[in-house]
């Protein structure tokens, strides 16, 4: 995902992580795509299943544009209660959050699609 997008790769190492890295543990969700290494496993169903712990960044790129406007509603809902406050949440380019949401979020990197939660 990174590796095959270096804009968003950028945004994220000039807008998110120097703020992250003040964190003594930083919780990361990748919805929507399954990788190696050191990394925990958990099955979670973006539609059906509800909030499961508290993040720092939310990665959903390219997953929400395929649902329909009840689930990606349902999608971003469950995102947004995963969120800590002033989290970041990492969209595809042709991606935004929901009309219902959008005060929820500041955006941090307007090209890559990068949001704050500020509510």
């Amino acid at each position: 995902m990174l590796a095959s997008d270096p804009g968003f790769f950028r945004g994220l190492r000039e807008k998110v992580l120097p703020i992250q890295r003040t964190y003594p543990v930083i919780r990361i969700w990748h919805a929507g795509c399954s990788s190696g290494g050191n990394v925990v496993f958990a099955q979670h169903n973006l539609v059906t299943d509800g909030s499961f712990n508290d993040f720092q960044l939310v990665l959903c790129r390219n997953v929400a544009m395929y649902f329909t406007a009840p689930l990606k509603e349902r999608a971003h809902g469950l995102i947004h209660d995963s969120l800590v406050r002033f989290g970041f949440l990492g969209l595809g380019r042709r991606e935004t959050v929901t009309r219902a949401r959008e005060t929820h979020y500041a955006l941090a990197d307007r090209r890559e699609k990068i949001y704050r939660k500020v509510a």
